[in-house]
C-alpha cells in the first residue's frame, strides 16, 4: 500500500484475502479505504458487494 496509497485496487484485493482467511474486520477496513477513494477502479461494485456481505455477517453474529 505504500507504493500507491491512493490506489484503491490493492486495498480491495487485500480485503478479499482477509475475508478468505476469516478476518472480516480487516476486510471491512480495507474495503472502506478502497471505497472512500475518488479514483475509479474496476472492482468497485465487487467491493460494495463484499462490504455488504461482511457487514451482514457481522450483524448476524451480533444478534
Amino acid at each position: 500500500m505504500h507504493d500507491s496509497p491512493g490506489d484503491p485496487g490493492p486495498h480491495y484485493h487485500l480485503a478479499v484475502l482477509d475475508n478468505r482467511v476469516g478476518d472480516r474486520e480487516q476486510a471491512r477496513r480495507e474495503l472502506k479505504i478502497a471505497l472512500e477513494s475518488t479514483q475509479p477502479f474496476a472492482e468497485r461494485l465487487d467491493a460494495l458487494r463484499l462490504l455488504r456481505e461482511t457487514s451482514s455477517d457481522r450483524a448476524e453474529r451480533d444478534r
